[in-house]
């Protein structure tokens, strides 16, 4: 006899393996990425739940309903809290159900999720704009009054980036933390990560580096234009 439709949907759900979704782990290492650049624990810093299981007061974070009397706070102590702004795109909010979920199906952050209005407004005119026709009107808009941006017209958002680059030459010591933390990423882009020679990961080589980085960052402008394979090579570097 053929199993009933629930014994089949049992015997399908054991076979599931819950796996993160891509989408979801690179938005989470994204965010850790964010939080490392101002302290090297990353979200790591913020899972300290314990803190608050120790002193009874974990359920009326999550509840708003706290233990009566309320216990005694200890004047030392902090708790690191992490808070995160997200709209209804599905990768954000299961990236920070993860980050804010109990161990080991989560991180166990200490923190707290809000919905992003701005968004949601965004999100929404969006929607009213297709639904109503004018979606390929506005569009055709946003690119004549941002043409001027791009490598038809004066580029003038690869002319910040190069001077942002001369900027960081004359001012950036080639100790400098920042580029420090970046030179290893700076190396394997150069597939160089592997080398162990001092004149290509030692101090001298960072300090070739800056004095070589504005002519690197520079795009060979045609007149008021820039050749386009090159400007679009600015978009993946920016994407990796």
């Amino acid at each position: 006899m053929q199993a009933s439709l629930r014994e089949k949907r049992k015997t399908n759900q054991k076979m599931v393996k819950y796996v993160p979704r891509k989408a979801s782990r690179k938005f989470v290492a994204r965010v850790n990425r964010f939080v490392e650049m101002l302290n090297p624990r990353g979200l790591r810093l913020f899972q300290n739940v314990h803190k608050l299981t120790e002193l009874n007061l974990k359920k009326g974070c999550e509840t708003g309903k706290f233990p009566e009397p309320l216990p005694t706070i200890p004047p030392e102590l902090v708790v690191e809290s992490f808070a995160i702004a997200s709209d209804q795109e599905q990768t954000q909010i299961t990236g920070g159900e993860f980050i804010f979920g109990d161990k080991p199906a989560g991180l166990g952050c200490t923190g707290a999720r809000f919905s992003d209005d701005f968004h949601r407004w965004n999100n929404d005119i969006n929607s009213a704009t297709s639904k109503g026709g004018m979606a390929p009107v506005e569009k055709a808009a946003t690119l004549c009054f941002n043409i001027g941006y791009g490598p038809w017209q004066s580029a003038a958002w690869f002319a910040m980036i190069f001077a942002q680059a001369h900027r960081d030459a004359r001012s950036m010591n080639p100790n400098s933390q920042f580029l420090q933390k970046y030179w290893y990423e700076i190396l394997r882009g150069k597939g160089l990560h592997k080398c162990t020679s001092d004149d290509i990961v030692g101090e001298s080589a960072r300090s070739q580096f800056l004095k070589d980085l504005p002519e690197m960052t520079l795009v060979q402008l045609k007149g008021i234009k820039v050749a386009l394979s090159k400007w679009m090579t600015l978009y993946e570097a920016g994407d990796k």
